[in-house]
């Protein structure tokens, strides 16, 4: 009986893993993104490889041209203000609450003041997926 519970637990457990690792916002946000893809794409000069790639893995790449493809995807998604500082609260829907408020305004801190849009946005992205894929029960172990 306690080896059956034991691997009960395990799947259980198992399931519970697979489910947070497939976060939905994950899918949300790639049909918002997919729909400026290929105006980003041609306008950015973006390698369409490593755009499928990041729209396949999430990949952040640091390319300049991948770079300016994420601004492009972040100003056609209203993620941008007019004067080029980010709606912090737009970014938080973005993500479906599965990043805190505290994380975006953390991305804020260390990347919203770089004048370059285009590696402002890189590094933006990367920040929040960091934050999206940050493991906290993980980070609370000794």
């Amino acid at each position: 009986m306690g080896t059956i519970r034991a691997v009960i637990l395990h799947l259980l457990v198992f399931f519970i893993f697979k489910i947070y690792a497939h976060h939905p916002s994950t899918v949300d946000r790639k049909m918002k993104m997919e729909e400026f893809k290929t105006l980003c794409l041609c306008s950015s000069k973006a390698n369409p490889a490593l755009v499928e790639d990041f729209f396949e893995t999430g990949t952040i790449y640091t390319d300049p041209c991948m770079a300016c493809f994420y601004a492009c995807l972040i100003e056609k998604l209203n993620l941008v203000y007019p004067n080029g500082t980010y709606n912090l609260d737009a970014w938080y829907k973005f993500y479906g609450g599965f990043v805190l408020m505290v994380e975006v305004t953390a991305c804020d801190k260390t990347h919203g003041s770089n004048l370059d849009p285009c590696a402002k946005a890189s590094g933006f992205l990367q920040c929040m997926e960091d934050a999206l894929n940050r493991d906290p029960i993980a980070e609370k172990r000794p």
